[in-house]
């Protein structure tokens, strides 16, 4: 059996030469030698990310963090693969977070020695990433996944919180108009919520993962977008007001999150 070591240094001469789908498949190797290793799921999640395979990388990342807690390279391996991904908020905690728990780690790209090689690399990347961001990663809501994220959610949930207002109000004069405005504003909402969805990079299999770990209170205001429609659907089905009280109820919270959070 080849040694994760061995594994490693050629997943990274892989990637250095281009071969990047090679260097993945050996990034692969690597997790399933050691699902419990956390120095094998940092070292693939790194090369994975430079190899562009965001969800995958994104998950090593996480299990080389749980499995390690207190190694600052698990951290620095996540804010790593978290700036690729433009998740800058979270990258930018992870980065504190090992900067935390060894100091000297800003000053890797100097180290000298063989040993090093890898804390060198992933700083060196992680650096390079940094310039790309067109603002500092504390003010990342005008990056493109964030600004996306706050668009969906004020606009996907003002659009039911007004939609289940005028519902309301037609409500009190008649039930069947009611609920024939009801299906256009479900349909109409539901449209302009999918829309929204597809501008926002990476959403379902990156993006909505990271804030269930990382920020649940976000990550109930993106749901509670799809599920404004759906309870419109609902009122002009059953007739009842009620749906409309619950279409209420989640999106003023919704909207007062993504309003307020100085991450969105």
């Amino acid at each position: 059996m080849v040694p994760t070591a061995a594994l490693v240094v050629r997943a990274i001469a892989l990637a250095d030469l281009g071969e990047y789908a090679e260097s993945a498949r050996t990034a692969d190797r690597i997790l399933a030698a050691g699902p419990t290793d956390a120095y094998a799921q940092r070292s693939a999640a790194a090369i994975l990310a430079e190899a562009r395979n965001g969800q995958p990388a994104l998950n090593a990342a996480w299990r080389g963090v749980e499995l390690a807690p207190d190694e600052p390279q698990a951290h620095l391996v996540l804010a790593l693969v978290a700036g690729r991904l433009e998740l800058f908020d979270l990258a930018e905690r992870a980065y504190r977070e090992a900067l935390r728990l060894d100091p000297e780690l800003a000053g890797a790209r100097h180290d000298p020695g063989v040993l090093r090689l890898e804390r060198r690399r992933w700083v060196l990347a992680l650096e390079q990433v940094a310039a790309l961001a067109p603002v500092q990663p504390a003010r990342a809501e005008k990056l493109p996944v964030w600004t996306g994220l706050r668009r969906l959610v004020l606009v996907g949930s003002g659009w039911s919180l007004l939609a289940s207002l005028l519902l309301a109000f037609l409500s009190a004069g008649g039930a069947g108009a009611s609920r024939l405005v009801a299906v256009l504003a479900a349909a109409g909402g539901g449209l302009l919520a999918w829309r929204l969805a597809r501008r926002v990079p990476e959403l379902s299999r990156v993006v909505l993962p990271v804030l269930r770990r990382e920020d649940r209170p976000l990550a109930f205001a993106v749901y509670a977008v799809p599920a404004g429609p759906a309870l419109l659907l609902l009122f002009a089905l059953v007739g009842s007001p009620w749906p409309l009280v619950a279409a209420i109820a989640v999106a003023v919270p919704a909207t007062l999150i993504a309003a307020t959070r100085a991450g969105v």
